[in-house]
């Protein structure tokens, strides 16, 4: 009985568990050409449902249940900054010599839906 109502007790001082909300993610790239030199570089990034979910809330500002480009577009300047901090998980040339990369230009996104 002891062992139970210590156990009670206890349960009363709980927290609820954190934990970091991980990601999953569909990436692809181009490398553009012009010349025969490296003129831009394209990602393709699509988001887990649960995190695309996450993400979206509260951007259907018009409410009419579609997110267009204008609503999506802040997000995707918001994700912009952060991933420039990465330097867009993006790295070329070697250690020692990288390349050094140009300004993001045109970020934009699109939902279908889901993802």
């Amino acid at each position: 009985m002891i062992r139970l109502l210590l156990a009670l007790l206890l349960s009363l001082f709980a927290l609820p568990a954190q934990a970091h909300p991980h990601v999953w993610i569909d990436a692809r790239g181009e490398v553009l050409f012009e010349d025969g030199a490296i003129t831009a570089m394209r990602h393709h990034w699509t988001f887990d449902p649960y995190f695309s979910a996450w993400a979206i809330q509260g951007l259907d500002t018009d409410g009419d249940g579609a997110l267009s480009a204008a609503e999506l577009q802040p997000l995707a300047e918001e994700n912009i900054v952060g991933l420039d901090y990465y330097s867009y998980y993006t790295f070329a040339g070697s250690w020692d010599d990288p390349l050094a990369s140009a300004e993001v230009a045109d970020p934009a996104m699109t939902y279908d839906g889901e993802r």
